[in-house]
């Protein structure tokens, strides 16, 4: 009996590790499947602007020219073909910030560059210990450590402002916008520079450090990441990605969710 049951309780222990197997397999397979989807998505994108600008180009030359707006109402499918797209590295590695305000820039005929931007990009403070304590600079007021280090940290949207102004004026605060209102600016053919994570991953507070200036506590993101949204669909969000520097497709509903997390912060210009 003794034997019997220890046999029962092998071939029950060999259906679970099966089951959690299949379940990992399951989700891998799922996992590369998204992935795949994405960058179909990304190539479908590229090729129909492409097909459409063409056709766009027939019928009235001079509106797309000034536009550059693809839209299919079927699919709610809104794109800015002629944003650029431009890559931060190998010359700003953590300056996604910067690189992607050059992108909303160039868009707009303005002439500037990447180390223009970040020449006259306000600096705080890394974070650092001093008698055990983690202090550092506030990413409200500037960009913590060097944008053209790999250890820079990142900055949010008040300083990108400022530096902005100095080149185009006019650039509109839409902190606190929920996504739905900020894509109804992509329809006017303006760009949309927002802060997500890098590869719009579930974000979370991953670090923590003590403003040395106000004493109150500043938390970090994992993946700190600024990009701009180029255009939308029903399922799908655009963007001009410098991290990648190319043209990235990201599933919607997550976007929104990383976004949120983000304090909802987008920053934009209007005709």
């Amino acid at each position: 009996m003794k034997k019997e049951s220890m046999i029962n309780k092998i071939v029950l222990i060999s259906i679970v590790l099966l089951l959690f197997i299949l379940l990992f397999v399951l989700i891998k397979t799922n996992e590369k499947q998204n992935l795949k989807d994405i960058q179909l998505k990304e190539i479908e994108v590229k090729y129909n602007a492409q097909n459409e600008k063409v056709n766009y180009l027939k019928n009235d030359l001079e509106k797309f020219a000034k536009s550059g707006i693809m839209k299919d109402d079927k699919t709610n499918f809104v794109y800015l073909s002629n944003v650029p797209i431009i890559d931060q590295f190998p010359e700003f590695p953590t300056g996604c910030e910067s690189i992607a305000l050059l992108s909303v820039l160039k868009y707009y005929g303005v002439d500037v560059d990447g180390f223009k931007i970040i020449n006259n990009l306000a600096r705080e403070e890394r974070p650092y210990y001093r008698a055990g304590v983690r202090y550092g600079g506030n990413p409200e007021r500037g960009f913590l450590g060097d944008p053209t280090k790999t250890y820079g940290y990142g900055v949010y949207e008040g300083p990108i402002l400022d530096v902005a102004e100095k080149f185009k004026s006019g650039m509109k605060n839409a902190k606190g916008t929920d996504l739905n209102t900020v894509l109804k600016v992509i329809d006017s053919g303006n760009p949309v520079q927002v802060w997500v994570s890098m590869n719009v991953k579930a974000a979370y507070y991953a670090t923590s450090w003590i403003d040395e200036k106000t004493g109150l506590k500043v938390n970090w993101p994992r993946d700190f990441h600024s990009l701009v949204i180029t255009g939308y669909d029903d399922t799908h969000i655009y963007t001009s990605d410098p991290d990648s520097g190319t043209s990235r497709a990201y599933d919607r509903n997550q976007f929104e969710k990383v976004y949120d997390f983000q304090g909802k912060r987008a920053i934009y210009y209007e005709n």
